[in-house]
């Protein structure tokens, strides 16, 4: 029986596409860097067809992406500027004009020093804040002194972009180096921005509207008294209600500060701290929230923590802790930490070691669920290019309070419907369904495209068959509702019927040196698809099952020398090609 749908009509359906950070740019030093011999900038990319992340690497993308690493890209997914705290490289991978001299000399930046967003009500403009930093070598420490704003215009879509304004002052007094980050404004259209006074309990909070960038109010607040502020990181949730800041410090057995309060995105206010200790400190740490905002999550070099707001008493708890793992960088050894945490527009939580470079990250795949069911996975993606900056966002996909008192301008949260799936490693039918729909959305309607469908936001579904199905996803609330289908290939080639599929796998990175990636992104969904390592003489010397979506090939027994990979299903090869051990 085919299954059928019945949708109060009175519902408008609306799209608006919000993918402002569906690229992430890795970056780690300065194109001339010797110790690499496989330079490029690895970029993460989630406008996919099947919803799933997938790698690139561009080895003419030449940009020092140290640690300020602010990646814009349009509300449609396409990339727009990149910026280190220096300068801004615009289309076509060449530096925008008058993008040149955005820091006063001599240049530094640190992670949170600058942040990008959609100007309100402009799909044309974005707001790039970011600090002027000074260092101070003979107190072994840095501070800003001055936060500035650019506009940035892009009058064609996918254009090049050119400085509309530039370096205009905000504020001129001593603030935390970074520790910058922002979120949606109660009514749906502005920003708040909040950045710490710099050995003080007090922020500065900024609004950000369609006219002006203003210091709505300066907020004394908090048990600050550290000795030192040097790194950490500061998240909002994403629904904008809590707001956490971490103070780590570079002084050997210290201790890490936690800092969480609850933030009203109406008035722009700070309430109800709640202080953690945590018994270490180090340069790579951070702090996320999970996609639902009830787990607050920790990384701390070695270890990686869980909050549970949701309990009477939240603390923290240790659920992740380092391997051992070494990532060899010339002739320096880089163990492989959880360090700065990223939202994915995937529901996952990335971490790339912030201390230095090394071509892994870690990776916490269930975020909403508790203890070591949300499955924190190091080394659970190698990249193409070794890194040790990642990209900051805010979530751009955060609507108004609906209801609230300042819900004063008519914006709705109307769903805007995101999802994607994997594939069950042991039974190649059965597929889990990952709702990531964003703007508040109240029910769901999956249509698994065999006649089958279900209302659970999360479905599993089990196919009867291989075959081509269109699947789609209702999401909806009171305001309104979206429609997103994907088309899926589920094990269609045969001996029999072996025509090409829509896939597309790759080996990254290319030479490598213990481990590689190999991706597989595509609609095409095998039965039971293999990997399969030959050396030069033809001999067969590593066979592994591999699935959709990003695998990890541990080949360190194997010798330095070439390869032959072929990746085939049901007997029909899919995909060859050569690899380099080195």
């Amino acid at each position: 029986m085919k299954w059928i749908f019945f949708i109060p009509l009175i519902l408008p359906f609306y799209s608006f596409a919000q993918k402002y950070d569906f690229n992430w740019p890795f970056g780690y030093g300065y194109p001339d860097f010797h110790l690499d011999s496989v330079w490029g900038i690895s970029t993460i990319r989630f406008d996919s067809d099947d919803g799933n992340p997938y790698l690139t690497e561009d080895k003419h993308l030449k940009i020092a992406l140290v640690s300020s690493n602010v990646s814009q890209s349009d509300k449609n997914g396409v990339p727009l500027f990149y910026f280190n705290g220096d300068y801004i490289l615009g289309g076509g991978n060449t530096l925008m004009t008058n993008g040149d001299n955005m820091s006063d000399p001599p240049f530094f930046t640190t992670h949170q020093a600058a942040v990008s967003l959609p100007l309100p009500n402009d799909d044309h403009r974005h707001i790039l804040l970011h600090k002027d930093i000074t260092v101070f070598p003979s107190l072994q420490a840095v501070a800003s002194f001055r936060l500035l704003y650019s506009i940035i215009e892009f009058p064609d879509q996918g254009g090049y972009g050119q400085m509309e304004k530039k370096r205009v002052q905000i504020l001129a007094d001593t603030m935390h180096p970074g520790h910058m980050t922002a979120t949606r404004h109660a009514n749906g259209r502005d920003w708040w921005l909040l950045s710490k006074k710099q050995f003080s309990d007090s922020f500065y909070v900024f609004l950000i509207t369609p006219d002006a960038v203003t210091l709505s109010h300066i907020q004394q607040i908090g048990s600050y008294n550290h000795p030192a502020e040097d790194f950490g990181e500061a998240k909002f949730s994403m629904n904008g209600k809590f707001y956490c800041h971490t103070m780590a410090s570079a002084v050997k057995d210290s201790t890490t500060f936690v800092h969480l309060f609850e933030f009203d995105r109406c008035n722009g206010l700070l309430s109800n701290e709640t202080v953690f200790t945590l018994p270490e400190s180090t340069l790579s740490s951070g702090a996320a929230f999970s996609p639902d905002s009830r787990f607050l999550y920790l990384s701390l070099k070695y270890r990686l923590y869980q909050v549970d707001l949701h309990s009477s008493k939240p603390d923290t708890v240790c659920i992740d802790w380092w391997d051992g793992t070494f990532y060899q960088n010339g002739t320096y050894f880089c163990r492989t930490y959880w360090g700065p945490l990223i939202n994915g527009p995937d529901g996952k939580i990335y971490a790339a070691n912030f201390s230095c470079s090394t071509q892994y990250l870690n990776v916490i795949e269930e975020p909403n669920q508790p203890g070591l069911l949300c499955r924190p996975r190091q080394k659970g993606l190698i990249m193409p290019s070794q890194h040790v900056a990642s990209p900051h966002f805010p979530n751009y996909r955060l609507g108004p309070v609906d209801g609230s008192v300042c819900d004063s301008l008519g914006i709705d949260n109307i769903p805007w419907a995101w999802w994607r799936y994997d594939q069950d490693t042991a039974h190649y039918g059965t597929l889990y369904f990952k709702d990531l729909t964003a703007y508040e959305p109240a029910w769901w309607i999956w249509d698994f495209g065999d006649g089958q469908g279900s209302t659970e936001q999360h479905p599993t579904h089990a196919y009867a068959a291989p075959g081509t199905y269109e699947v789609c996803l209702i999401a909806g609330n009171n305001n309104g509702a979206d429609t997103l289908c994907r088309t899926i290939e589920l094990a269609t080639v045969s001996a029999n019927a072996p025509a090409r599929p829509d896939v597309n796998i790759a080996v990254m990175p290319n030479p490598f040196k213990t481990d590689f990636t190999l991706q597989w992104s595509g609609s095409y969904l095998p039965a039971r698809a293999r990997l399969r390592l030959f050396d030069l003489a033809g001999r067969l010397v590593h066979m592994q099952q591999v699935y959709s979506g990003w695998n990890t090939i541990e080949l360190p027994h194997l010798p330095l020398g070439c390869y032959f990979w072929e990746v085939d299903d049901a007997g029909v090869q899919l995909a060859r090609g050569v690899t380099m051990k080195q």
